[in-house]
C-alpha cells in the first residue's frame, strides 16, 4: 500500500492537475502527503483558470475554493473578462448588467456613457442604473451639475433603503 500511495503521490505531482491531484486524495485519504496535496491542488486549479482565462474556469476555482489563496486575484479575472463582455456588446444593458454586479467597479471610467460622454447623457445613464453608488459616482464626477441636487436626493434615498433591509 505504501508502495501505491508514493507511486501515486509522484504521478499526481508529475501531471500537476487538479484532476490527478483530487484522484489522490480519493484514494488516499490518510495519506501523510493530504495536505500538501491540497495545496498542489488548488495551485493546479488557479493555473488552469489563469492559464484558460475563461469565466467558466475562474468560477470553478471560486466554487472550489470561496476562502482560497487566490481569491482576489480570481475574482479580478472575472471582472475583468465580464467588462470586456460587455465592452464587447457595447450595449446599453451590457454595460447596465456590469455596473450591477460592480457598482465600484474598476472599469467605470472605461464605459463609454460614463467617461466620453455629455454630463446630460452620463446623467441618462445614472438614472437608468438607479442604485446608490451610481449616484455617488456622479456626483463626484460632477460635482457642479445642475443635476447635483436630484443625484443627491436619490443617493439619499437608496441609502435609506439599503439601510431599511439590513434592519
Amino acid at each position: 500500500r505504501r508502495f501505491l500511495e508514493e507511486h501515486a503521490y509522484n504521478e499526481a505531482q508529475k501531471a500537476n492537475s487538479f484532476t490527478k491531484f483530487q484522484s489522490f486524495l480519493v484514494r488516499f485519504p490518510q495519506s501523510q502527503y493530504v495536505s500538501h496535496v491540497k495545496q498542489l491542488k488548488e495551485d493546479a486549479l488557479y493555473n488552469q483558470a489563469k492559464q484558460e482565462n475563461s469565466l467558466a474556469a475562474c468560477e470553478r476555482y471560486s466554487r472550489e475554493y470561496p476562502a482560497g489563496k487566490y481569491r482576489e486575484t480570481i475574482d479580478e479575472v472575472i471582472e475583468t473578462i465580464k467588462f470586456r463582455k460587455a465592452r464587447k456588446l457595447n450595449t446599453f444593458s451590457a454595460y447596465r448588467d456590469y455596473l450591477d454586479e460592480y457598482p465600484e467597479g474598476r472599469y467605470i471610467n472605461q464605459i463609454p456613457m460614463m467617461s466620453g460622454s455629455s454630463e446630460t447623457q452620463v446623467w441618462e445613464f445614472t438614472r437608468e442604473i438607479d442604485n446608490f453608488f451610481q449616484y455617488n459616482w456622479f456626483i463626484t464626477r460632477f460635482p457642479n451639475s445642475k443635476f447635483r441636487k436630484e443625484a443627491e436626493s436619490l443617493r439619499a434615498s437608496k441609502k435609506q433603503s439599503i439601510k431599511q433591509l439590513r434592519d
